[in-house]
């Protein structure tokens, strides 16, 4: 929705994105049905307090939202997208890593 909204927004024609929209439809599709984790926000706060730091940063999204609503909501989305691809990677690196550990550890 975010894209549609922002292409939209841009005045760019169909012509324009053709060639990436396929893509970005079979990547999404891709993504719905892989094991790439993402970040529950069900597990936050930890606690009854939130850092101080929150609330500057929420005031931040709030104005880039009220300025340009459907560029920040794609960039939210892509941010996202990339978080859960970053963290998949790093914790398959960190699980192969652990296992070489633990046979080496095994064999001296």
């Amino acid at each position: 929705m975010a894209f549609v909204w922002t292409i939209e927004r841009t005045d760019l024609t169909g012509d324009d994105v053709c060639f990436v929209t396929p893509f970005l439809a079979i990547g999404a599709g891709l993504l719905m049905i892989s094991n790439v984790r993402y970040y529950s926000f069900k597990a936050w706060p930890l606690s009854d307090k939130v850092p101080f730091i929150w609330i500057p940063l929420a005031m931040l999204i709030l104005v880039a939202l009220a300025i340009d609503t459907p560029r920040v909501l794609l960039t939210i989305a892509l941010l996202y997208v990339l978080s859960g691809l970053i963290m998949t990677v790093w914790g398959l690196i960190r699980h192969r890593r652990e296992r070489r550990a633990a046979r080496g550890g095994g064999e001296a």
